[in-house]
C-alpha cells in the first residue's frame, strides 16, 4: 500500500496526522533504507517526513531522487547538535502528532500507526516510544530511570553495566523484562531514537533544550513532560528495528565526550548542591570508558554489513 504523503479535498492541501523529522549526519545510506523500510509499512493516514541535515560531508546527496520517500530538507550550514536540529523540524512541521526519528531504525510493521492511535486514545500521554528490537528482532531496552547518583554505574554503556547486566540496580534502570508487558508500560524517559508526541505539547515544552549538544536531551525532554502533568510511555506491540550504536561508532570517543558533557549538565541542573562532586564523578568516569575502550570492553552494538549504508 502506497503511503500516504499528502492529500486535498477541493484543492485545498489537508494537514498530514503524523510528521516524522529525521536528523541527519552523515547517514544518507540509514535514512534511505529507513525511508523505504516506512513506504514498506504505511499509516493508514497521511504523513510527511522532514529531514534536517546537520552539515553532512558525506558525498551522498540528500537531493537524489532514489529515496523512497519525497521529503522537505533542511540543510544546515553547521553542526547544530541532536535537539537544536529536532526543534527546527518540529517547527516546520503541520502534522497533529510529530515523531523526532534517528536513521538507524527500520520499520517491520503498523508501529508507526499504532504509537499515534495510541496517543489519539490516552489524553494522558505526553510522549510514547516503540520497542526497540536487534536484527534477529531480540528486544533493546526501550526506556530508562531519570538519571540518579545510585544508577551512575548502572547503564548499559558503563563498564560496570556491561560486566554485570543482570544486577538488581542494572535491571532496575533500564526497565528490565519491559518487552514483555501485555500492554503499554508508563516510564520514567525513553530514547530519542523515536518518539511520539503531540505538536502542541512539545510547542507549549518550547521542543529539546538545545544546550544539550548531543544525548540526554531525551531525558531532559522527558522530565519536562511528567512535569507539565503528562506521562511517557512504551508501547512493547509496537516494535522498531534499531541498528544500535552504528552511526555513534564513526564519532568514536567523541560520542562518548558529548554525552558525559550531557549528564553533567543533567546533574548541575537538577542537582546543583552536588555540582562539584558530580563533575569529579564524571570525570573519573571518563577515565574508565577510555580504559574500558583500551580492553575491549564495549557496549553491545549492531554492525551493518550492507555497504549502502557506509554512504
Amino acid at each position: 500500500m502506497p503511503v500516504n504523503t499528502s492529500s486535498s479535498a477541493g484543492g485545498t492541501e489537508v494537514a498530514p496526522e503524523l510528521s516524522i523529522v529525521f536528523i541527519n549526519y552523515n547517514t544518507a545510506g540509514l535514512l534511505s533504507e529507513a525511508l523505504a523500510s516506512l513506504a514498506e509499512h504505511p499509516p493508514r493516514f497521511g504523513i510527511e517526513v522532514i529531514v534536517v541535515d546537520n552539515a553532512s560531508t558525506e558525498a551522498c546527496s540528500l537531493e537524489a531522487a532514489d529515496f523512497a520517500l519525497p521529503f522537505r530538507l533542511i540543510r544546515n550550514q553547521t553542526n547544530r547538535g541532536y535537539g537544536a536540529a529536532a526543534n527546527q523540524g518540529i517547527a516546520e512541521a503541520r502534522g497533529a502528532f510529530v515523531a523526532v526519528a534517528n536513521t538507524d531504525i527500520k520499520f517491520i510493521d503498523d508501529s508507526v500507526e499504532q504509537l499515534v492511535r495510541f496517543l489519539q486514545g490516552e489524553p494522558a500521554a505526553g510522549i510514547v516510544s516503540p520497542l526497540f528490537l536487534w536484527a534477529d528482532l531480540t528486544p533493546q531496552s526501550p526506556a530508562r530511570r531519570f538519571p540518579r547518583i545510585r544508577y551512575l554505574l548502572a547503564g548499559r554503556r558503563s563498564p560496570v553495566g556491561r560486566l554485570f547486566p543482570d544486577s538488581r540496580r542494572s535491571q532496575e534502570f533500564t526497565y528490565a523484562g519491559i518487552e514483555r508487558s501485555p500492554g503499554p508500560v508508563a516510564v520514567e524517559a525513553v530514547f530519542g531514537t523515536f518518539m511520539v508526541a503531540p505538536r502542541s505539547l512539545l510547542s507549549d515544552l518550547g521542543g529539546f533544550d538545545e544546550r544539550y549538544t548531543f544525548y540526554v536531551e531525551d531525558v531532559d525532554l522527558c522530565r519536562r513532560v511528567h512535569e507539565a502533568g503528562r506521562e511517557v510511555f512504551v508501547l512493547p506491540q509496537a516494535r522498531v528495528i534499531h541498528y544500535l550504536g552504528w552511526a555513534r561508532h564513526r564519532r568514536g570517543m567523541a560520542a562518548e565526550f558529548w554525552r558525559v558533557r550531557g549528564f553533567c549538565r543533567y546533574f548541575r541542573v537538577n542537582y546543583p548542591k552536588l555540582s562539584g562532586l558530580l563533575f569529579l564523578l564524571f570525570a573519573a568516569y571518563l577515565v574508565t570508558l577510555y580504559a574500558a575502550r583500551i580492553l575491549g570492553l564495549r557496549e553491545a552494538e549492531h554492525s551493518l554489513p550492507n555497504a549502502r549504508h557506509a554512504a
